[in-house]
């Protein structure tokens, strides 16, 4: 009977025990890429890609600003990922609230000044109750970053309400 291992380091005389060890490796590492990037990613475990729409605020802007944002427009983020195409743009006066010295506040327009509610329509993918626009930008109430439209930079966009199908 022969040995399971040779004096070459072969088992039974076929293979190669570090050939062997270099396989296993390879076929982890191709079942690791397979995890992260091909099968098993978050947000690719709900099949298909559903409609949304939602609105982000923007205060405080100049009127000019406000007429920059038109229907249509691709909105993306500073890093160039899209989020959704303009819908709608609601031109509202802009607010503020004030204390005032005896301790109350009030709220007063601010003259020279607009708020404006853009409303966005995108495709996205849903993950454990988390809803994502191209794969990475995740829609949540309250998010504040800067986004781009053909002629306007808009650096504090807030997103006030999200719509489901």
């Amino acid at each position: 009977m022969k040995k399971l291992i040779d004096d070459r380091g072969r088992i039974r005389g076929k293979i190669s025990v570090i050939d062997l060890a270099f396989i296993a490796v390879c076929i982890a590492l191709v079942l690791i890429a397979y995890l992260k990037f091909g099968g098993g990613g978050v947000t690719q475990s709900q099949a298909g890609l559903s409609d949304v729409r939602y609105t982000i605020t923007i205060k405080n802007i100049r009127p000019q600003v406000a007429g920059t944002l038109r229907a249509g427009d691709a909105v993306k983020t500073q890093t160039g990922a899209s989020v959704g195409t303009v819908a709608e743009v609601r031109v509202l006066p802009a607010t503020s609230v004030q204390k005032k010295i005896d301790g109350s506040f009030v709220e007063g327009t601010i003259e020279g000044k607009v708020d404006c509610e853009v409303v966005i329509s995108a495709k996205c993918t849903s993950s454990g109750g988390r809803y994502f626009v191209d794969r990475t930008y995740e829609l949540a109430l309250g998010r504040n970053e800067p986004l781009v439209t053909k002629y306007t930079m808009i650096y504090f966009a807030q997103i006030t309400d999200i719509v489901l199908p």
